[in-house]
């Protein structure tokens, strides 16, 4: 009986292992949809729910693929040390902004300045021209230009058929749509 769970825990804790490198070479081959499509409560991740190695892989994939709402969790489990503090402030920073954004958007409300840390994602950047005014308006639409190209950026709400307002991200390169990003 003792070897029976000795061999149980050996091949648990090789599983555990593959597994971990499985995600870890997904992330390598930049496969973050892939990473993200799943609840960190999922059967496959639901294990390694304390290991911050891998949330931190998560949460950055959620970024990358700009599911940015799954963030929330890591947020809170990113805490033992600096390094995993300063990428939970890094998501939450961004999480907040989004917020923010579609609370004024949406409701009106005044954010200028708010005084939040600049992070290099692209919601963050239009937050910071957002909330000192650098931005023209059509329409419904704000539109910002991006500093180092020749892309340009809508912002805007829109109503999705379930009855929520999302927050619309579009970015244009010589006034061709070549990303969407929807936020709720």
């Amino acid at each position: 009986m003792k070897k029976i769970i000795l061999l149980l825990t050996f091949l648990s804790i090789c599983s555990y292992g593959q597994n971990l490198d499985k995600i870890w070479k997904k992330y390598e081959e930049k496969k973050y949809s892939e990473i993200c499509s799943k609840s960190l409560d999922s059967k496959e991740y639901y294990k390694y729910r304390n290991n911050e190695s891998f949330i931190n892989i998560f949460a950055h994939s959620c970024l990358e693929t700009d599911m940015i709402n799954r963030l929330a969790l890591p947020i809170v489990k990113l805490r033992k040390t600096e390094k995993t503090r300063a990428n939970a402030l890094y998501y939450a920073t961004v999480l907040y902004q989004k917020k923010l954004l579609h609370h004024a958007l949406a409701d009106g409300l005044n954010i200028f300045p708010t005084g939040l840390p600049t992070t290099n994602y692209i919601l963050s950047k239009i937050y910071d021209k957002f909330t000192k005014k650098e931005y023209n308006t059509k329409g419904n639409k704000y539109i910002f230009k991006d500093d180092d190209s020749s892309k340009t950026y809508e912002l805007f709400l829109r109503k999705s058929s379930n009855g929520y307002i999302k927050l619309v991200l579009r970015t244009l390169k010589n006034g061709k749509i070549i990303k969407t990003r929807l936020y709720w």
